[in-house]
């Protein structure tokens, strides 16, 4: 879908600037989000913090 796809872009425009991480802070509730994250391929730590899931994907060809 269109949350995948933007994703996507934001993940080559984030390598080519040199970036190798990206971080989110995402509720719970948001299933979506916490789906898309998981399904990634690229997620290095998902854990509960002060009633958000903090999440850590790693960019590039790494992953």
């Amino acid at each position: 879908g269109i949350g995948r796809r933007l994703m996507n872009h934001l993940v080559e425009q984030a390598v080519a600037q040199g970036i190798r991480f990206f971080d989110a802070h995402v509720l719970p509730s948001n299933g979506s989000m916490v789906h898309l994250f998981n399904s990634s391929g690229r997620l290095l730590e998902n854990h509960l913090s002060y009633g958000a899931r903090e999440m850590r994907l790693q960019l590039g060809t790494e992953a």
